[in-house]
């Protein structure tokens, strides 16, 4: 099943399924976000560096994912690549970045993420 979120004009019915797709994330779910609020690797001193992230692990408690190898300036690359096949996207699994349910929450709520896709 792939269910894609965030991508369309907005509409209560996307807010309810972005609500769900974050409140109850899932290894393999793809987030388009904002990757230089989640890593601390460097991004060539970019102000802020946009692209996917992908879950690897969810417990109780945390949220567990990898960032995009690549990243772009512009928030349109990743909410056009969360749509496609995705097969050159390549993953950083050396930096396996751990938050909070909450933060994944309150990163939502911030904007940070954009786009989601089950």
């Amino acid at each position: 099943m792939l269910l894609v979120s965030g991508c369309r004009p907005a509409s209560e019915t996307s807010g309810e399924s972005d609500r769900a797709l974050i409140a109850g994330p899932a290894a393999g779910d793809i987030y388009a976000a904002e990757l230089t609020y989640f890593s601390e690797a460097s991004f060539e001193d970019e102000a802020m560096v946009f692209g996917l992230m992908k879950v690897l692990a969810v417990d109780e408690t945390k949220v567990t994912f990898v960032t995009e190898n690549a990243g772009s300036a512009s928030d349109a690359v990743p909410r056009e690549e969360i749509l496609g096949d995705m097969l050159h996207i390549e993953f950083d699994e050396r930096e396996q970045i751990e938050i909070s349910r909450g933060q994944l929450l309150e990163a939502h709520a911030a904007g940070k993420i954009f786009a989601m896709r089950r």
